[in-house]
């Protein structure tokens, strides 16, 4: 398991729910006259103010609902984050019992301007113990005033209500949790499905929970994240707008994308696999169809393959792609992302048509017997309709080879080629076409039956990492 970043226990406030008070720290004051120990069970439909002593100039002030467990409260020391990322709430149980928090109302003052037109999210996780999988916090409320100049000059109040007027949260027994507030994004739709996720070591994080993406989702898992404690992650079906700069990667079939951001002015790199600091390797999991999986990653545009696990119970395939490290929110830097693309590209069909000039590829009858004396015959091949010269990362060409004496290329290619296919010729010692589909006429040899042909793609079509990964497909004509 790793360890949740230090700044997370040494620059928050803490507030401590037990049958007794915590130990230690100084002690934070109510804004209610204390009462006697006897008297400190509260329901949890009763409100008390509580102010926070955030440090560093952060405070904040807290209307909280409890149920019939006692409340300790304890302060952390100053925080020295860059303003106006503001450090997390800490609430500590440790008593054995887990129980509901109302919270109705809270403020939080930062020690710099904010914008009045500025939109805050605060949203509640579970610290510790460290979850074996990390998911999306439970969101309590957007920010609902936020005055600059307020209580001082160059100081700014934000405060947060909840849309109903309350909401509750569970503490659980033995526990360490937190109300973290985030800045959204000025996108509205980005906003409206932002969610916020904490930067946790060698555990699995499932970027798309609470998305609506269904069986879709996208697993993350790191040996190190660096920087900024927390991060937000916003998902949507299909591929990100065109307005996206830089453009998506465009291979295959985007399946979902999530936005990344820190929400913040530090950056977050995350490096290595699980367990693996050695290497710079970061693993995803995508749950996608039976296809070949690509992993895309705007910014500088990549590509990551992935490996393609057996059938899960719930009809849902895995697939696990390997991308290096990267970062978000880092200006000027080569490895900074803001779309994690998760793609699927068609797998190659090559066929023998029965009758030349139907597809066979697309259910058209394939050829049982090709007889020598009967002439030439046709391979059909069909790729991913993203595989066309278009693009200007690839050549777009699907390029022909052949194994064993049974066969030779045409030289005079007369057979009716099907729509949507172009004509392979010989060109340079090459025997190519112009993706996705190309249709192949080769000449059979009296003497011989053995004939493997293999057909391949520009290998800079799927880059893993900068490492082209571009396919082959083969086929053994049944030569009689």
């Amino acid at each position: 398991m790793g360890i949740l970043p230090t700044r997370r226990f040494t620059g928050a406030a803490l507030l401590c729910f037990a049958l007794s008070a915590c130990g230690g720290g100084s002690t934070l004051k109510a804004s209610a006259p204390p009462v006697p120990a006897q008297q400190h069970a509260r329901t949890a439909q009763s409100t008390s103010g509580y102010d926070v002593d955030l440090g560093g100039g952060y405070s904040g002030h807290l209307s909280l609902g409890f149920g019939t467990n006692k409340l300790g409260l304890n302060g952390g020391p100053a925080n020295t984050g860059n303003c106006p990322e503001i450090p997390e709430i800490q609430l500590v149980n440790n008593s054995a019992n887990s129980f509901a928090v109302g919270l109705s109302t809270f403020t939080i003052t930062v020690p710099c301007l904010v914008p009045a037109t500025a939109a805050l999210e605060a949203t509640f996780f579970v610290l510790q113990p460290i979850p074996n999988n990390v998911v999306a916090g439970q969101k309590l409320a957007m920010s609902s005033n936020v005055q600059p100049n307020s209580p001082v000059a160059g100081s700014t109040t934000i405060t947060f209500t909840p849309s109903a007027g309350q909401t509750t949260f569970s503490v659980p027994a033995k526990s360490v949790s937190g109300i973290v507030a985030l800045q959204v994004s000025s996108d509205p739709r980005i906003a409206a499905q932002q969610v916020a996720l904490p930067v946790v070591n060698n555990v699995t994080t499932d970027v798309t929970s609470s998305q609506g993406l269904g069986k879709d989702k996208l697993l993350f898992a790191y040996a190190s994240g660096a920087g900024n404690p927390f991060y937000q992650a916003a998902c949507f079906p299909g591929a990100p707008p065109s307005t996206t700069s830089p453009a998506p990667v465009p291979v295959g079939r985007p399946k979902f994308y999530c936005n990344l951001d820190t929400a913040g002015t530090v950056a977050t790199t995350f490096t290595g696999t699980p367990n693996q600091n050695s290497t710079q390797n970061v693993s995803f999991t995508e749950t996608l169809p039976l296809d070949a999986s690509v992993l895309g990653l705007d910014g500088s545009p990549k590509t990551f393959t992935c490996q393609t696990s057996v059938l899960n119970s719930d009809s849902t395939q895995t697939a696990t792609c390997a991308s290096k490290q990267f970062t978000i929110n880092s200006t000027g830097s080569t490895t900074n992302y803001s779309n994690i693309i998760a793609s699927n590209v068609n797998d190659i069909k090559i066929c023998t048509p029965a009758t030349a000039g139907t597809d066979c590829n697309a259910g058209a009858a394939s050829a049982t017997t090709i007889k020598k004396p009967n002439g030439d015959f046709q391979v059909l091949v069909a790729d991913d309709p993203t595989y066309h010269p278009a693009s200007g990362q690839w050549t777009g060409l699907l390029t022909a080879t052949i194994a064993g004496d049974g066969c030779v290329f045409s030289t005079s290619a007369t057979l009716p080629v099907p729509t949507s296919y172009s004509a392979a010729s010989l060109s340079n010692g090459a025997f190519a076409g112009t993706g996705p589909n190309v249709a192949f006429e080769f000449t059979p040899v009296k003497n011989s039956d053995s004939c493997t042909i293999s057909v391949s793609e520009d290998p800079a079509y799927i880059q893993d990492a900068t490492t082209g990964k571009g396919r082959t497909v083969a086929l053994t004509p049944p030569l009689k």
